[in-house]
């Protein structure tokens, strides 16, 4: 199997990671969409494939929903769900996953532990709060509210959630992104230290 074929595969594998995100949606009382795992996950695919790959992974993931799988948070499914609020989460998936894949970029794929912690983490902060500008510029264009009132309506519900999402993907990344970098690479794995 080449570079390619693998990188592929492993696109496809984040596309369904995303779809099985969808059979996780708890509902917010206070905020205009259900509580999902989505955005964690792709920012985790962006750190994991890079920015194109973790992108390509979302794009998938829209694909199956605007065909009208049941895969959007929220009540709207199939293509109209784009011009919803939840649209607007939906969208942050997207650069959520770009956003943290550029941020280690630079890694090299020997790159472990301490040495990667913080490019690491900084992806998942990153990606994690770009997820949230298109979801807050929806609330803030459909709801017709200020940016303030929409900050306070479509991100600040959602921020102890997005705390413990932090620690999970950044403790997920730190085990696995070596072990993806090797298999689309179609090595074995590095030693942990190696750099």
């Amino acid at each position: 199997m080449t570079t390619n074929s693998r990188k592929s595969c492993a696109v496809i594998a984040g596309a369904l990671i995303l779809c099985l995100c969808s059979a996780l949606q708890i509902e917010i009382s206070n905020g205009p969409v259900p509580l999902t795992f989505h955005n964690a996950a792709a920012v985790l695919l962006g750190i994991l494939l890079g920015p194109s790959g973790g992108a390509a992974s979302a794009g998938i993931f829209f694909l199956a929903g605007a065909a009208g799988l049941p895969l959007f948070p929220g009540t709207v499914s199939g293509f109209p769900a784009f011009t919803t609020v939840a649209g607007g989460y939906m969208t942050g998936y997207f650069i959520g996953a770009t956003v943290a894949g550029l941020c280690v970029l630079k890694l090299n794929d020997s790159d472990s532990g301490i040495k990667a912690f913080p490019a690491v983490l900084h992806g998942c902060i990153s990606g994690i709060l770009s997820s949230y500008i298109p979801a807050v510029l929806a609330c803030k264009n459909i709801m017709g509210i200020s940016i303030g009132q929409a900050l306070l309506y479509a991100f600040v519900p959602y921020i102890p959630a997005e705390a413990v999402k932090l620690a999970v993907i950044t403790a997920a990344a730190g085990v696995l992104r070596q072990k993806v970098s090797s298999y689309i690479a179609g090595g074995a794995p590095s030693a942990e230290g190696e750099s």
